[in-house]
Protein backbone atom coordinates (compact mmCIF):
# COMPACT_ATOMS: atom_id res chain seq x y z
CA UNK A 1 0.00 0.00 0.00
CA UNK A 2 3.19 2.54 0.67
CA UNK A 3 4.54 1.32 -2.13
CA UNK A 4 1.49 2.31 -4.67
CA UNK A 5 1.22 5.97 -2.39
CA UNK A 6 4.54 6.45 -3.43
CA UNK A 7 3.85 5.87 -6.87
CA UNK A 8 0.81 7.85 -7.31
CA UNK A 9 3.07 10.46 -5.78
CA UNK A 10 5.43 10.45 -8.26
CA UNK A 11 3.44 9.89 -11.23
CA UNK A 12 1.45 13.47 -10.46
CA UNK A 13 5.44 15.39 -10.10
CA UNK A 14 6.31 13.91 -13.07
CA UNK A 15 3.00 14.59 -15.57
CA UNK A 16 1.89 18.03 -13.54
CA UNK A 17 2.60 20.62 -15.87
CA UNK A 18 3.85 23.75 -14.43
CA UNK A 19 2.35 27.13 -15.50
CA UNK A 20 5.68 29.07 -17.07
CA UNK A 21 3.32 32.39 -16.98
CA UNK A 22 3.31 32.55 -12.89
CA UNK A 23 7.13 32.34 -12.96
CA UNK A 24 8.83 35.61 -12.91
CA UNK A 25 11.36 35.90 -15.93
CA UNK A 26 14.26 37.40 -14.68
CA UNK A 27 15.91 40.18 -16.39
CA UNK A 28 19.21 41.92 -16.61
CA UNK A 29 18.73 45.16 -15.29
CA UNK A 30 20.87 48.22 -17.08
CA UNK A 31 20.22 51.92 -17.72
CA UNK A 32 22.01 53.87 -20.78
CA UNK A 33 21.58 57.19 -21.79
CA UNK A 34 23.44 60.22 -23.54
CA UNK A 35 23.88 63.72 -22.29
CA UNK A 36 25.35 66.59 -23.75
CA UNK A 37 27.06 68.94 -21.24
CA UNK A 38 24.76 72.62 -22.18
CA UNK A 39 24.72 75.28 -20.06
CA UNK A 40 22.42 74.10 -16.94
CA UNK A 41 24.93 71.18 -16.69
CA UNK A 42 27.85 73.31 -16.03
CA UNK A 43 28.54 75.70 -12.94
CA UNK A 44 31.75 77.52 -12.30
CA UNK A 45 33.13 76.83 -15.63
CA UNK A 46 32.72 73.53 -15.27
CA UNK A 47 31.10 70.14 -14.80
CA UNK A 48 28.18 70.46 -12.62
CA UNK A 49 28.87 68.34 -9.58
CA UNK A 50 25.02 69.36 -8.23
CA UNK A 51 23.96 68.05 -11.64
CA UNK A 52 26.34 64.69 -11.76
CA UNK A 53 25.20 63.63 -8.44
CA UNK A 54 21.18 64.57 -9.42
CA UNK A 55 21.81 62.53 -12.87
CA UNK A 56 23.46 59.54 -11.19
CA UNK A 57 20.58 59.40 -8.60
CA UNK A 58 17.89 59.60 -11.22
CA UNK A 59 19.96 56.84 -12.79
CA UNK A 60 20.32 54.88 -9.80
CA UNK A 61 16.32 54.99 -9.25
CA UNK A 62 15.77 53.88 -12.68
CA UNK A 63 17.51 50.86 -12.15
CA UNK A 64 15.14 50.32 -9.20
CA UNK A 65 12.19 50.93 -11.15
CA UNK A 66 13.18 48.47 -14.06
CA UNK A 67 13.70 46.24 -11.43
CA UNK A 68 10.70 46.19 -9.47
CA UNK A 69 8.81 47.02 -12.86
CA UNK A 70 7.33 49.92 -10.65
CA UNK A 71 6.89 54.20 -10.36
CA UNK A 72 9.33 55.53 -7.78
CA UNK A 73 5.94 57.13 -6.50
CA UNK A 74 4.58 53.04 -6.44
CA UNK A 75 7.51 51.45 -4.05
CA UNK A 76 5.29 50.85 -0.99
CA UNK A 77 5.82 47.95 2.38
CA UNK A 78 3.27 46.00 3.36
CA UNK A 79 0.87 48.02 5.08
CA UNK A 80 0.77 50.17 1.81
CA UNK A 81 3.14 53.19 2.83
CA UNK A 82 4.93 54.80 0.47
CA UNK A 83 8.61 53.99 1.08
CA UNK A 84 12.12 56.24 -0.58
CA UNK A 85 15.22 55.23 -1.24
CA UNK A 86 17.52 56.86 0.91
CA UNK A 87 21.11 57.25 -0.26
CA UNK A 88 23.40 55.49 2.56
CA UNK A 89 26.53 56.04 0.76
CA UNK A 90 27.81 57.86 -2.53
CA UNK A 91 30.89 57.36 -3.37
CA UNK A 92 32.77 58.39 -6.84
CA UNK A 93 35.85 59.19 -8.73
CA UNK A 94 35.96 61.40 -11.75
CA UNK A 95 38.17 63.06 -14.13
CA UNK A 96 38.84 67.07 -12.74
CA UNK A 97 35.32 68.65 -13.29
CA UNK A 98 36.75 71.76 -15.46
CA UNK A 99 38.46 69.49 -18.05
CA UNK A 100 34.38 68.22 -19.25
CA UNK A 101 33.82 71.03 -21.72
CA UNK A 102 30.86 72.51 -23.31
CA UNK A 103 28.51 70.60 -25.94
CA UNK A 104 30.73 66.81 -25.41
CA UNK A 105 28.43 64.41 -24.88
CA UNK A 106 28.51 61.45 -22.02
CA UNK A 107 27.87 58.39 -22.40
CA UNK A 108 26.39 56.91 -18.82
CA UNK A 109 26.01 53.28 -18.24
CA UNK A 110 24.27 52.34 -14.99
CA UNK A 111 23.56 48.59 -13.36
CA UNK A 112 22.55 46.94 -9.80
CA UNK A 113 22.53 44.80 -7.60
CA UNK A 114 20.94 43.97 -4.39
CA UNK A 115 22.13 42.35 -0.87
CA UNK A 116 18.89 41.39 0.88
CA UNK A 117 15.33 43.12 0.30
CA UNK A 118 16.17 46.48 1.29
CA UNK A 119 19.81 47.71 0.38
CA UNK A 120 20.99 48.40 -3.37
CA UNK A 121 23.91 48.74 -5.03
CA UNK A 122 24.25 50.74 -7.98
CA UNK A 123 27.31 51.16 -10.81
CA UNK A 124 27.26 53.95 -12.94
CA UNK A 125 30.35 54.83 -15.29
CA UNK A 126 30.69 57.67 -17.75
CA UNK A 127 33.00 58.00 -20.61
CA UNK A 128 33.45 61.24 -22.03
CA UNK A 129 36.10 62.17 -24.84
CA UNK A 130 39.38 61.46 -22.74
CA UNK A 131 37.39 61.66 -19.51
CA UNK A 132 35.16 59.42 -17.52
CA UNK A 133 33.69 58.76 -13.60
CA UNK A 134 32.85 55.96 -11.75
CA UNK A 135 30.22 56.04 -9.25
CA UNK A 136 28.97 53.75 -6.31
CA UNK A 137 25.89 54.07 -4.93
CA UNK A 138 23.78 52.70 -1.93
CA UNK A 139 20.63 52.85 -0.78
CA UNK A 140 18.27 51.28 1.60
CA UNK A 141 14.34 51.48 1.40
CA UNK A 142 12.82 53.70 4.12
CA UNK A 143 9.69 54.68 5.32
CA UNK A 144 9.27 58.25 5.86
CA UNK A 145 8.09 59.66 9.02
CA UNK A 146 4.86 61.56 9.06
CA UNK A 147 5.94 64.10 12.54
CA UNK A 148 9.96 64.54 11.71
CA UNK A 149 12.20 63.46 9.21
CA UNK A 150 15.12 63.16 11.68
CA UNK A 151 13.92 59.44 12.13
CA UNK A 152 13.80 56.90 8.70
CA UNK A 153 13.04 53.62 9.82
CA UNK A 154 14.22 50.70 7.12
CA UNK A 155 11.79 49.05 5.40
CA UNK A 156 10.80 46.31 2.55
CA UNK A 157 9.16 46.97 -0.18
CA UNK A 158 6.75 44.47 -1.34
CA UNK A 159 6.58 44.09 -5.06
CA UNK A 160 5.28 41.18 -7.52
CA UNK A 161 8.64 41.34 -9.04
CA UNK A 162 12.35 41.99 -8.53
CA UNK A 163 14.78 41.40 -11.01
CA UNK A 164 17.59 42.92 -9.27
CA UNK A 165 20.62 40.07 -9.17
CA UNK A 166 20.98 39.44 -5.32
CA UNK A 167 24.37 38.99 -3.83
CA UNK A 168 25.47 36.24 -1.61
CA UNK A 169 28.25 38.81 0.16
CA UNK A 170 27.95 41.88 1.90
CA UNK A 171 29.73 44.70 -0.32
CA UNK A 172 32.90 46.04 1.17
CA UNK A 173 30.94 49.49 0.30
CA UNK A 174 28.27 48.30 3.15
CA UNK A 175 31.07 47.03 5.47
CA UNK A 176 33.37 50.24 5.12
CA UNK A 177 30.60 52.19 6.19
CA UNK A 178 29.98 50.42 9.26
CA UNK A 179 33.53 50.52 10.60
CA UNK A 180 33.30 54.19 9.16
CA UNK A 181 30.45 54.87 11.42
CA UNK A 182 31.20 52.90 14.70
CA UNK A 183 34.70 54.88 14.78
CA UNK A 184 36.55 51.46 14.34
CA UNK A 185 38.04 52.66 10.97
CA UNK A 186 40.32 55.66 11.90
CA UNK A 187 41.64 55.32 8.05
CA UNK A 188 40.06 55.35 4.45
CA UNK A 189 42.57 55.28 1.38
CA UNK A 190 40.98 55.36 -2.00
CA UNK A 191 44.16 53.85 -3.51
CA UNK A 192 45.55 57.19 -4.59
CA UNK A 193 44.68 59.50 -1.29
CA UNK A 194 44.10 58.12 2.39
CA UNK A 195 42.03 60.03 5.20
CA UNK A 196 41.88 60.34 8.62
CA UNK A 197 38.56 60.34 10.60
CA UNK A 198 38.98 62.00 13.87
CA UNK A 199 37.13 64.47 16.02
CA UNK A 200 39.34 67.20 15.42
CA UNK A 201 37.62 70.88 14.65
CA UNK A 202 39.72 73.40 12.26
CA UNK A 203 36.65 74.94 11.95
CA UNK A 204 33.24 74.87 12.84
CA UNK A 205 30.27 77.21 11.45
CA UNK A 206 26.39 76.64 10.91
CA UNK A 207 24.84 76.73 7.39
CA UNK A 208 20.79 77.95 7.38
CA UNK A 209 19.05 75.02 5.15
CA UNK A 210 17.26 77.02 1.73
CA UNK A 211 13.73 75.00 1.83
CA UNK A 212 14.00 75.86 -2.24
CA UNK A 213 17.17 74.47 -3.02
CA UNK A 214 18.37 72.21 -0.37
CA UNK A 215 15.11 69.89 0.38
CA UNK A 216 14.03 67.46 -2.43
CA UNK A 217 10.49 66.42 -3.24
CA UNK A 218 9.52 64.20 0.09
CA UNK A 219 10.48 66.68 2.05
CA UNK A 220 14.22 65.71 2.98
CA UNK A 221 17.63 67.55 3.09
CA UNK A 222 18.28 66.50 -0.53
CA UNK A 223 20.91 64.24 -0.95
CA UNK A 224 23.26 66.14 -3.71
CA UNK A 225 22.76 69.17 -1.13
CA UNK A 226 25.06 68.00 1.40
CA UNK A 227 28.75 68.09 -0.83
CA UNK A 228 27.61 71.31 -1.80
CA UNK A 229 26.82 72.94 1.59
CA UNK A 230 30.01 71.73 2.35
CA UNK A 231 31.64 73.50 -0.50
CA UNK A 232 30.58 76.57 0.65
CA UNK A 233 31.47 75.97 3.88
CA UNK A 234 35.18 75.07 3.38
CA UNK A 235 35.21 78.39 1.15
CA UNK A 236 33.98 80.56 3.82
CA UNK A 237 36.80 79.21 6.10
CA UNK A 238 39.42 79.34 3.14
CA UNK A 239 38.81 82.67 2.09
CA UNK A 240 38.73 84.48 6.18
CA UNK A 241 42.00 82.32 6.69
CA UNK A 242 44.09 82.05 3.59
CA UNK A 243 42.86 83.91 0.75
CA UNK A 244 42.99 80.99 -1.39
CA UNK A 245 40.77 80.98 -3.76
CA UNK A 246 38.55 77.87 -3.40
CA UNK A 247 37.21 78.05 -6.26
CA UNK A 248 39.73 77.14 -8.99
CA UNK A 249 39.95 73.61 -7.30
CA UNK A 250 37.70 71.24 -9.07
CA UNK A 251 36.13 67.39 -7.73
CA UNK A 252 38.23 64.54 -8.60
CA UNK A 253 37.10 62.41 -5.70
CA UNK A 254 34.14 62.40 -3.25
CA UNK A 255 33.07 59.79 -0.40
CA UNK A 256 30.15 60.92 1.19
CA UNK A 257 28.41 58.67 4.11
CA UNK A 258 24.73 59.33 4.93
CA UNK A 259 23.55 58.84 8.61
CA UNK A 260 20.41 60.70 9.06
CA UNK A 261 18.27 63.23 7.94
CA UNK A 262 17.18 66.73 9.46
CA UNK A 263 13.66 68.93 9.46
CA UNK A 264 13.93 71.64 6.68
CA UNK A 265 13.70 74.38 9.64
CA UNK A 266 17.03 72.84 11.41
CA UNK A 267 20.13 74.41 11.22
CA UNK A 268 23.00 71.99 9.40
CA UNK A 269 26.24 72.44 11.80
CA UNK A 270 29.90 71.76 9.53
CA UNK A 271 32.95 70.99 11.25
CA UNK A 272 36.19 70.59 9.20
CA UNK A 273 38.04 67.85 10.19
CA UNK A 274 40.88 67.78 8.45
CA UNK A 275 42.65 70.14 5.25
CA UNK A 276 45.52 69.14 3.42
CA UNK A 277 46.47 72.02 0.83
CA UNK A 278 49.32 71.95 -1.82
CA UNK A 279 49.64 73.63 -5.00
CA UNK A 280 47.91 71.61 -7.10
CA UNK A 281 45.05 69.66 -4.62
CA UNK A 282 43.10 70.52 -1.58
CA UNK A 283 42.17 67.33 0.37
CA UNK A 284 39.31 67.80 3.49
CA UNK A 285 37.48 65.56 5.60
CA UNK A 286 33.83 67.02 7.08
CA UNK A 287 31.28 65.98 9.43
CA UNK A 288 28.05 67.41 9.50
CA UNK A 289 25.40 68.07 12.30
CA UNK A 290 21.82 69.12 12.71
CA UNK A 291 22.03 71.81 15.19
CA UNK A 292 18.68 70.31 17.33
CA UNK A 293 20.21 67.43 18.96
CA UNK A 294 24.22 67.78 17.33
CA UNK A 295 23.43 64.28 15.84
CA UNK A 296 25.63 63.79 13.42
CA UNK A 297 24.20 63.09 9.60
CA UNK A 298 26.84 62.87 7.15
CA UNK A 299 30.68 62.61 6.92
CA UNK A 300 32.53 63.52 3.33
CA UNK A 301 35.60 63.42 2.48
CA UNK A 302 36.89 64.98 -0.54
CA UNK A 303 39.68 65.93 -3.20
CA UNK A 304 39.71 69.08 -5.31
CA UNK A 305 42.64 69.29 -7.88
CA UNK A 306 43.55 72.25 -10.29
CA UNK A 307 45.14 70.73 -13.05
CA UNK A 308 45.54 72.42 -16.22
CA UNK A 309 43.19 71.32 -19.19
CA UNK A 310 44.76 68.36 -20.92
CA UNK A 311 45.76 69.83 -24.54
CA UNK A 312 45.92 66.66 -26.09
CA UNK A 313 42.76 64.35 -26.80
CA UNK A 314 42.70 60.50 -25.93
CA UNK A 315 40.47 58.27 -26.93
CA UNK A 316 38.47 55.80 -24.22
CA UNK A 317 38.24 51.97 -25.19
CA UNK A 318 35.14 50.53 -23.46
CA UNK A 319 35.48 47.04 -22.74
Amino acid sequence: MITKQLEVKEQILQFTPIDESKVPVKKKILVQRKQEIKLPQMANKALSENWLLKEIGDVHWELLSKGLESKSSGITNAAGDRLCAAFVRINYRTSQLNHYLENEVIDIQGSINRYGDSTYFSEITGYCADKIFKANLMSCFSLLSTGSNKQICKSVPVTAVNHINKLAKIPMLFCSYCSIKKATQQVVSNGMHSFYINDDIVDERSYEINHYQDINGVGLLYFASYPIISDHCVNSYLREESNLQYSKYHTTYRDILYYANCDANDTVIHRLNNISITDNLVKTVVSIYRSSDMKMIAQILTVKEASPIPTHTTVWNKR
